[in-house]
C-alpha cells in the first residue's frame, strides 16, 4: 500500500490482555486487533497489516531487535495507554522509539495529523508524564465514568451493554487511521493535489475545546456530528507541549472560527479551562460567540456544593459561574446532549444564514477600474452515492466562472431538507446530478425545486438556470429524458467532457 512494511503497530502491555477470570477466555486486546483490522479493512478496501508482539515471555534482551525491525516500519502507531502500559519500560520504549525515529525522519505529521493514534483503555492519573504529542490529546477512550465516579471500561465480558459505545469509538479510531493511511499513500504516489478537503468559505468554522474523561464519548459524538454536517472543526491537531504553548495554538486556532463550544462535566481538565480562558478573551476583542454546556445534574451538584465532585472542577465550576471574564461571549445550556447537540447546529445554522444575506445585501465596494462580475452560484444535488464524483463540478464549473455548492446529507445520508430549502431560494442556479437516482428519485427532486421556487416561497428572483446532468451508467431512462424547462447535459461518458456552454451563457446573463 505504502512504503511501510506495517499499517498499524498495536503497543499495549499484556497484562492488559488478560482474561477478567479464570473462567473466561475474552481477552481485550485481542480482540481489539481483530476488531480494529476489520472496521479499518472496510475503509481501505483491502486487508490493513497489523502487527503487535504476541509473545508476552519475550527476554528483554529481545527489546531492541523488535524495535529494530517492526517499530520503524510502521505507517501508523497505536499505543493502548493503562496504568500498567506506562509502568512499562518495553512500552515506554516503543512509544518514544516512534516518536523519535518519525522526528528524526521529519515525518511525524502527515497534512497537520500526527501518526500517534492515543487509545484509551483505563485512565491514567492525571499527572502522568507521557511524551509531549500525547499528553494533552484527547483520543480514542474506551470507558466512561458513571454518576458514581465509577470507571466502566467498554469491555463485553463485563459490561455487555457498553458493545455500542466501543464500537463508535472503534470506528472513528478507524476512519481517521484509514484517512491518513490514504494521504500516506497519496503522498507516495506524488498525488497530493486533491488530497485536502475542498472547504467552502462561506460555511461557518467551529471550535470544539477538550473535555474531562467523563465526557470524551460526547466529545466525539459532538465532533461526529460536526463533520458529518460538513463544518470544520477546529483545533486540527491535538495540543502538545506546555500549557502555555497550548495557549499560542489555542489562540491560533480561534482566529478562525465562528463559534466556539465547550463542555464541562464532573472531572478536571487544565486544557479544558486553558481553552474557555482564551475562547473568553477572543469574545471580548471580537465578540466570538461561545456555547457552554454543563450537564443539569453536574450543575446541581456544583451549586449543592457536593464534596464527592472532583474537587478542582468544584472549585472551577463554582467561580465560572461568578466570573464575567470566564463567561465572555457564552451562552449557558443544561439540557440533554441531544438537546445541545441540535442547539448547536441551529447556531450554526443561523450563522450561516446571516453570512448569506450579508454578501447579498452588501456586495463588496471596489473602484471602478477594479469592478467586477459578481460570482454566481450553481448549487448542485445529488444522491448521497455520487457526492464525490458530483465534487468534481468545482474545478469544472470554476474553471468557467461559477460557484459550486453540494447539498448536504444528514448523518443517515438523508438529504438535509432545511439547507436545500434555504439553497434553492438563495443561490443563482442548480443542476441536478443524475447518477445513481432513478427515475422516480429525479421526478421526485424536479417536483421539490419547482415547489421550493413557487408560493409561499418566493425567490427575490427567477433562478437563472437550470439543468439535469446525466451521469453514471446508461440507461433507457436517462437516454429519454427530455425537458424545455432544463438544460439536459450528457456527461455519463465523462462529466469532464460534458458541453456546459449553454448553461453557463444562460447562468451569467
Amino acid at each position: 500500500m505504502h512504503a511501510y512494511e506495517n499499517d498499524v503497530f498495536i503497543s499495549y502491555s499484556h497484562l492488559d490482555n488478560e482474561p477478567a477470570s479464570p473462567d473466561d477466555d475474552f481477552r481485550w486486546i485481542s480482540e481489539f486487533h481483530q476488531n480494529l483490522e476489520s472496521r479499518l479493512a472496510k475503509y481501505l478496501g483491502e486487508r490493513p497489516k497489523i502487527w503487535r508482539d504476541t509473545n508476552s515471555m519475550r527476554p528483554n534482551e529481545d527489546i531492541p531487535l523488535v524495535l529494530a525491525e517492526h517499530v520503524p516500519k510502521s505507517a501508523v502507531l497505536v499505543p493502548i495507554f493503562s496504568p500498567r502500559y506506562l509502568r512499562s519500560e518495553w512500552c515506554t520504549r516503543e512509544l518514544n522509539t516512534f516518536i523519535e525515529h518519525a522526528t528524526t525522519n521529519g515525518c511525524l505529521k502527515v497534512n497537520n495529523k500526527h501518526r500517534v493514534f492515543k487509545v484509551m483503555k483505563t485512565p491514567v492519573p492525571a499527572n502522568t508524564q507521557m511524551p509531549e504529542i500525547v499528553q494533552h490529546s484527547i483520543g480514542y477512550p474506551f470507558f466512561q465514568i458513571d454518576q458514581n465516579q465509577r470507571i466502566r471500561e467498554f469491555d463485553r465480558s463485563i459490561y455487555p451493554e457498553s458493545k455500542r459505545n466501543y464500537f463508535m469509538v472503534l470506528d472513528d479510531l478507524a476512519q481517521d487511521i484509514g484517512n491518513l493511511l490514504s494521504e500516506l499513500k497519496k503522498d507516495r504516489e506524488a498525488t497530493e493535489e486533491g488530497s485536502n478537503l475542498e472547504l467552502n468559505p462561506e460555511r461557518p468554522k467551529v471550535f470544539l475545546a477538550a473535555t474531562g474523561p467523563d465526557l470524551r464519548v460526547f466529545y466525539l459524538e459532538m465532533k461526529r456530528e460536526l463533520l458529518a454536517q460538513g463544518y470544520e472543526v477546529y483545533p486540527k491537531e491535538d495540543m502538545q507541549g506546555t500549557l502555555d504553548t497550548c495557549k499560542t495554538c489555542v489562540a491560533d486556532a480561534l482566529e478562525e472560527v465562528d463559534l466556539s463550544i465547550h463542555m464541562f462535566g464532573e472531572f478536571y481538565e487544565g486544557i479544558s479551562r486553558l481553552q474557555n480562558e482564551v475562547a473568553a478573551e477572543r469574545s471580548r476583542s471580537h465578540n466570538l460567540p461561545r456555547m457552554v454546556w454543563i450537564p443539569k445534574n453536574v450543575l446541581d451538584r456544583v451549586n449543592n456544593g457536593d464534596i464527592n465532585m472532583d474537587p478542582p472542577q468544584l472549585v472551577y465550576l463554582t467561580q465560572w459561574q461568578t466570573t464575567e471574564d470566564w463567561q465572555s461571549g457564552a451562552s449557558l445550556h443544561t439540557g440533554a446532549i441531544q438537546k445541545f447537540k441540535t442547539e448547536v447546529l441551529d447556531a450554526l445554522q443561523r450563522i450561516e444564514e446571516e453570512r448569506l444575506n450579508n454578501v447579498q445585501s452588501h456586495p463588496l465596494e471596489i473602484g471602478p477600474q477594479e469592478q467586477q462580475a459578481p460570482p454566481r452560484y450553481v448549487y448542485v444535488v445529488c444522491r448521497h452515492e455520487d457526492r464525490e464524483e458530483a465534487k468534481s463540478l468545482k474545478r469544472i464549473l470554476g474553471e468557467q466562472g461559477a460557484e459550486v455548492r453540494l447539498c448536504r446529507f444528514n448523518t443517515d445520508h438523508t438529504l438535509n431538507e432545511e439547507y436545500h430549502w434555504q439553497a434553492i431560494l438563495n443561490y443563482d442556479s442548480v443542476m441536478i446530478y443524475w447518477g445513481a437516482g432513478d427515475e422516480e428519485w429525479l421526478e421526485d427532486t424536479l417536483d421539490a425545486i419547482n415547489t421550493y421556487t413557487a408560493e409561499p416561497h418566493p425567490r427575490k428572483a427567477p433562478l437563472r438556470s437550470k439543468a439535469v446532468l446525466l451521469a453514471g451508467e446508461r440507461d433507457l431512462d436517462k437516454e429519454g429524458f427530455m425537458s424545455s424547462h432544463y438544460h439536459v447535459i450528457e456527461g455519463w461518458d465523462q462529466v469532464a467532457k460534458a458541453n456546459f456552454t449553454p448553461f453557463i451563457k444562460e447562468l451569467n446573463a
